[in-house]
């Protein structure tokens, strides 16, 4: 999924369907994002949870449209949710020799 950090909260597009669902309904979610080195040796790892809530501000979603955020999975997408940061943690990693 693509994301861009936006006012201080993840943003993402999405179609109709359970994500979006959620925000409608001001869901607590989840988000995580890994990564991990290009040598395989270490990594990250990030949780954000918070509230999903759908933008439908006219004027909120013509800024949010003209942000750098497409879509690579097939489908119109053409929903926005922010999720509020409100609790985030996370953990980098290293591989132990063996």
């Amino acid at each position: 999924m693509n994301y861009v950090l936006w006012n201080g909260k993840i943003l993402f597009r999405t179609a109709p369907g359970t994500k979006l669902t959620a925000a409608l309904m001001g869901a607590v979610v989840g988000f995580e994002v890994d990564d991990m080195s290009d040598d395989h040796s270490g990594g990250w790892s990030v949780l954000v949870v918070g509230h999903a809530i759908e933008i439908r501000d006219l004027e909120e979603l013509q800024r949010v449209r003209d942000l750098p955020l497409e879509t690579w999975a097939p489908g119109q997408r053409d929903r926005f949710v922010n999720i509020a940061t409100e609790n985030v943690s996370g953990r980098a990693f290293c591989r132990t020799p063996t």
